[in-house]
This record gives structure tokens, C-alpha cells and sequence, in this order.
């Protein structure tokens, strides 16, 4: 659930896009499972090794990603505590946004003047879900977990950043 919303709020900041509540359904289908979409990108990409990791493990820990998908532990020019470029649309911000379709409110500036004048706390999250669809959307992303964990494509690899880090603290005490 956190994922579609999250990829909606990125798309609109660059460009209106359908109401949300019109996307539901075929979102809440689930047509296409996470087990199907990395099994065909492994069959698109035979000889690439696949890192998966869950999107909920990811926020704050982008040195740790990046040392991940580079192979390269000496990396430490991320700041972590650095504020993001531009925050996340709210949802007051992602509603005036989809309304902006002249030229002129599709500018990137005009764009970014809403994202900024719309900040939480003073304004609410973008959490487009009710209780239950969340409750169903987090459980069949568990279930695809799990089944990617117990049978993955073959280059594919399931990632855990704790695990990684973990690995990394006993190779230095080694």
C-alpha cells in the first residue's frame, strides 16, 4: 500500500494524474504480485543478480543501500540527517497539484511552490487508504515476501540491511 501511494505522490509532482480513488480497484486487484514482477525480470535479465530489500526498511538508511548495491563499504559521503530536497506532497498539496494543468502549473517551479507551501506537520500526510484496504495491501505484500524468501528466482537475492550490517560489525571484529 505504502508503495503505490508513495510512487503516486512522486508521479504527481511532475504532472496531473487521475484521482486516486479512480486507481483503487485495479490497485487493490492485485493482478500482478511481486513474485511475478522479479520473475520476470530475471527472465529479462538472466546474467544480472537481482537485490531485493522491503521498501519499509529503507527510509534513512541510504548509505547502507548504497554500500549494498555498489559492493563498496568505504562509502561515507552520505549525510542521513541532511533534510530531503523537496518533502513529500500532502495531501492538500497533491490535490491542488493534480488540478494545475495549464503550461504554466506544469512548470517544475510551480510544482515545487506547492510541495513547499503545504508542509507537515501543519498539513496532513498523503495516506489514501482505509483501514481495511491497508490491512488487505500489507498482507498480500507479506505473503509475496514470504514466497520470495522461500523461493526465489534464482539470481535473485533477498536483502536485509540489518542483516548486512550485522555481517559488516563481525568482519571488522574479525
Amino acid at each position: 500500500g505504502g508503495f503505490f501511494a508513495s510512487l503516486y505522490a512522486q508521479q504527481v509532482r511532475r504532472q496531473p494524474m487521475p484521482p486516486f480513488e479512480t486507481l483503487k480497484p485495479g490497485l487493490l486487484a492485485l493482478k500482478r504480485r511481486w513474485p511475478q514482477v522479479l520473475a520476470d525480470a530475471a527472465a529479462a535479465m538472466p546474467h544480472a543478480e537481482l537485490l531485493v530489500w522491503p521498501f519499509e526498511d529503507m527510509p534513512g538508511r541510504g548509505i547502507e543501500a548504497l554500500r549494498l548495491v555498489l559492493g563498496e563499504r568505504r562509502i561515507v559521503a552520505v549525510n542521513e540527517d541532511m533534510p530531503a530536497v523537496l518533502p513529500s506532497a500532502t495531501a492538500p498539496a497533491i490535490e491542488i497539484l493534480n488540478r494545475m494543468t495549464t503550461p504554466e502549473g506544469l512548470k517544475r517551479d510551480a510544482r515545487r511552490a506547492v510541495i513547499l507551501a503545504h508542509p507537515r506537520p501543519e498539513h496532513p500526510p498523503f495516506h489514501p487508504w482505509t483501514g481495511a484496504e491497508r490491512a488487505r495491501l500489507d498482507a498480500a505484500y507479506a505473503e509475496d515476501l514470504e514466497k520470495l524468501r522461500l523461493s526465489p528466482p534464482a539470481q535473485m537475492r533477498m536483502v536485509s540491511l540489518d542483516a548486512e550490517a550485522a555481517g559488516a560489525q563481525e568482519a571488522r571484529h574479525a
